[in-house]
């Protein structure tokens, strides 16, 4: 296939996704129009609202357990429907670690490539090597070229 075949068969493509967006956008009008769909959005509605409030009860059951555990003789069963389970962890200075990893464990220092790469190209490094990457561009508009 050559060039000029090339951008026939995608304006081709994008005249059809063009046609099906549009039988899909009229559906979708159509389909809102109706009462179903007005009821399918008051529920999920009141779904979102039932979960709001699922969300909240859930956090203050998981915080009343935990107090209860904290206040009791170490209780972890406060409720047959309840456990309260004990998880190690690590409290740490982020600036104290990240010093410690510079000296110690460089592994586990992730390399943010975005800000490398913005100021590799002011500092000229002699290990960075800057190529140009031919990149095609193409008309967004190819209804000329479609048959």
């Amino acid at each position: 296939m050559d060039l000029n075949d090339s951008v026939k068969y995608l304006a081709q493509a994008r005249k059809e996704a063009a046609d099906v967006r549009a039988e899909v956008e009229a559906a979708q009008a159509a389909l809102e129009a109706t009462t179903e769909w007005t009821t399918l959005q008051t529920e999920k509605a009141r779904l979102a609202r039932y979960a709001l409030a699922e969300s909240e009860a859930d956090a203050n059951l998981r915080e009343l357990a935990r107090s209860v555990y904290e206040n009791s003789d170490g209780n972890k069963h406060p409720h047959p429907a309840v456990t309260v389970k004990l998880f190690d962890v690590l409290v740490y200075d982020p600036g104290q670690a990240k010093s410690y990893a510079i000296a110690h464990l460089p592994n586990a220092l992730k390399l943010d490539a975005r800000a490398f790469e913005k100021a590799a190209r002011v500092l000229g490094l002699d290990f960075v090597t800057i190529v140009t990457d031919a990149r095609a561009t193409i008309a967004t508009d190819l209804s000329e070229w479609v048959a």
